[in-house]
């Protein structure tokens, strides 16, 4: 961001994870802790009084620290490697644009201004298979399942016990198992197969891949959507775990916690969700929705970018919540007002109501 303001250049942020709070706040785009969870929660957007409470306390905390403590540590390079003085908080309020790896059916509905563009799927793009894994999925006679723990679970850095059981689990299917795994194993069993890496979205794209064990990442969990291929989910940490909560309420896979995951559990799991055919079902419905765009996020996220080069909009189509404060923004101020309105008038009547009763109560006294 600090390059943008000292070349002069348009800044457009891109996104491919959740965005905090803050930077929201900074581009102008309100975000209310009663529908927007945090990405770091384990909240979908419909909550209970609980789950907004903490997301309210958690929300604050994320502001206040990123407030106090990340922008000045951010603040203190800009002002070591950058000759201009700058103001970094000023610097994102000028962002022309974010692009975000989102969309209503992967990250929940939300309330998003001009300066947000959502172009969730915007990396898929099908290729041809590589032919020994097209071999191998074409000859899936009962299907292939798909095995990816992004680069936060890697097979190197799973103890024995933990390698074992995946490969236990997996030698009890008649499917095939296509792991993104660099380790080597002797006897390893014939509907298992390693790859120390996998083109993931062209085997999400085969008619014969019937599940995908994922750690269900942003991008993996778009892309199984967009293909229609119902998750078994094993959240690590961050934006996983509410991605993991929405495919469970949407039916369109299963979630199982990976520090107490067991030999059974991931074997249960899959074959309830390769033998239940509501999760395909599910999952097919959620696919179509997906995929059914007036145009393709790529063009979405191209016309973006040279809109903003073509045109420079700046304050012309930024959000007027950038002028106000905290308080205005929320309606405190308003709320305040009104509320000191009511109990004025309220103690006003009162007032006029205590003096009419006692000077009705003294005429009495007169006239007895």
């Amino acid at each position: 961001m600090a390059f943008a303001e000292h070349f002069k250049a348009p800044l457009i942020v891109f996104s491919s994870q959740p965005v905090s709070d803050i930077n929201y706040h900074f581009i102008g785009n309100l975000k209310l802790p009663s529908i927007s969870p945090l990405a770091l929660t384990p909240n979908d957007n419909q909550m209970n009084f609980y789950e907004r409470l903490r997301n309210s306390l958690v929300s604050v905390y994320d502001f206040v620290y990123k407030d106090l403590v990340y922008y000045p540590a951010q603040q203190a390079l800009v002002d070591k490697y950058f000759p201009n003085k700058m103001d970094l908080k000023k610097i994102v309020t000028n962002t022309e644009i974010m692009l975000l790896f989102s969309h209503p059916l992967t990250t929940g509905p939300s309330l998003t201004t001009s300066a947000v563009a959502e172009v969730g799927g915007f990396q898929i793009v099908s290729k041809k298979l590589p032919n020994d894994i097209q071999r191998i999925l074409d000859g899936a006679e009962h299907g292939a399942v798909l095995v990816s723990l992004g680069t936060n679970i890697q097979c190197t850095s799973l103890s024995k016990e933990q390698f074992n059981m995946f490969i236990n689990a997996f030698r009890k299917f008649r499917q095939r198992f296509l792991w993104k795994c660099s380790v080597e194993i002797p006897n390893k069993p014939d509907n298992v197969y390693l790859f120390k890496w996998m083109p993931q979205t062209d085997i999400l794209a085969h008619n014969n891949t019937i599940a995908f064990v994922t750690h269900s990442g942003l991008l993996s969990t778009t892309e199984a959507i967009h293909f229609g291929v119902p998750m078994i989910c094993i959240p690590v940490f961050g934006d996983q775990i509410q991605n993991s909560i929405r495919v469970q309420k949407k039916g369109i896979g299963e979630r199982l916690s990976f520090l107490d995951l067991t030999e059974n559990d991931l074997y249960e799991a899959i074959k309830k969700v390769i033998t239940n055919p509501s999760y395909k079902e599910k999952m097919q419905r959620v696919s179509k929705m997906f995929r059914d765009q007036p145009s393709k996020p790529l063009d979405r996220a191209i016309h973006a970018v040279e809109y903003v080069l073509k045109y420079k909009p700046g304050p012309l189509l930024r959000s007027p919540a950038l002028s106000l404060w905290w308080f205005q923004l929320y309606m405190l101020d308003v709320l305040l007002f009104i509320f000191v309105s009511v109990v004025l008038l309220y103690l006003f009547i009162s007032l006029v109501l205590r003096k009419l009763f006692i000077s009705k109560k003294q005429n009495k006294r007169k006239t007895a």
